[in-house]
């Protein structure tokens, strides 16, 4: 479903691309349009892509049913806040963060220090994390770190392990003052 002439991928491309990627492609554009910059209101501004991503188990699907150009191209997670950038032809700075459970808020935290040192104007910060295999959670089982009870309770003494999941999510950053300038839609400081 993944609608490649809208992002200018090709079609053959696009069949051989992590859909991590093509998720945070199509979410990363939707909190733009949301925040009023898909178009040329952000031209002249530096917007920086800060991606949370981890391993979905695609490139070893893909090794396995086609070629290793094909797989090596569409499968390489650090390459998913460079595509987005490129896709969405954005020009600030565009770095993928992996630390594990804690990905997207670490992704947030340096989109926010980038914006307060000037590196860009605008951030999209983006997570994703698909489990397109069960190697991931067969190892987690395997060490007992999968919560035995399903309930994730973090930050809690009750705390009994970690409740595999997937999805996607994004947002636009900006410092308050160059948003209240703009007259940016303000959802949360």
């Amino acid at each position: 479903a993944f609608d490649a002439a809208f992002f200018d991928v090709d079609a053959d491309e696009a069949r051989h691309t992590d859909p991590q990627t093509r998720i945070l492609l199509e979410v990363a554009h939707e909190a733009l349009e949301r925040a009023g910059y898909a178009g040329v209101r952000r031209n002249g501004l530096r917007v920086g892509v800060f991606a949370a991503a981890g391993e979905s188990g695609y490139l070893d699907l893909v090794r396995r049913n086609a070629s290793p150009r094909a797989g090596l191209i569409g499968g390489l997670r650090n390459l998913v806040a460079a595509r987005l950038a490129h896709a969405l032809n954005l020009d600030g700075p565009a770095l993928v963060v992996d630390t594990a459970c804690s990905s997207a808020l670490v992704a947030l935290h340096l989109a926010r220090l980038s914006i307060a040192a000037g590196e860009c104007d605008l951030a999209v910060v983006g997570g994703v994390n698909l489990n397109l295999t069960a190697d991931a959670h067969r190892a987690l089982d395997d060490a007992r770190a999968i919560s035995p009870t399903w309930r994730c309770r973090v930050f809690s003494a009750g705390a009994d392990g970690i409740v595999p999941g997937e999805g996607a999510a994004a947002l636009v950053l900006t410092g308050a003052a160059a948003a209240r300038r703009r007259g940016d839609p303000v959802l949360a400081l």
